[in-house]
């Protein structure tokens, strides 16, 4: 178990404000993951050489505190969150190891003039700004499998 701990510090036009982020991995297994057969395993699952069970915690300045968990996989090429819905699964973040390549995020959209998603605090974790156009390509599953693959 790993645990990592830094702050973000975010602004608009009227003020700033901090949160401290702490994010702890655990190895897990894909023997779960493997009896679901979700489509992104039928993709992905034979190039995940490692994968883990990630809780991101965000305080806030007034001592609100938020936890949500993520199953993250590692392949040769980068490492991505494979977000749980209702009815199955979906590997929604890949980041690429190479430098250079944006991250490609799924399942993201605008509310309030900022992109948000259902894996958002997973990116905020690993200090990615889903609003970048610069860092950040929005775009489909299929696109991510490519990546994750090593085929892009």
């Amino acid at each position: 178990m790993t645990s990592e701990t830094f702050v973000e510090t975010r602004k608009n036009k009227l003020t700033s404000w901090s949160n401290t982020i702490t994010v702890t991995r655990t190895p897990a297994t894909l023997s779960e993951r493997r009896m679901t057969r979700a489509r992104w395993f039928d993709y992905v699952g034979d190039f995940v050489i490692a994968c883990f069970n990630v809780a991101v915690t965000v305080k806030d300045d007034f001592g609100r505190e938020i936890t949500e968990t993520f199953f993250e996989i590692v392949t040769e090429t980068g490492r991505g969150c494979v977000t749980l819905y209702q009815d199955g699964e979906e590997l929604d973040v890949f980041i690429p190891n190479e430098s250079g390549h944006k991250a490609l995020l799924h399942g993201f959209w605008m509310k309030r003039g900022h992109k948000v998603g259902h894996a958002g605090l997973y990116v905020r974790a690993n200090r990615i700004d889903a609003d970048s156009r610069k860092r950040v390509d929005h775009t489909c599953p299929a696109r991510i499998y490519q990546w994750a693959r090593g085929e892009a």
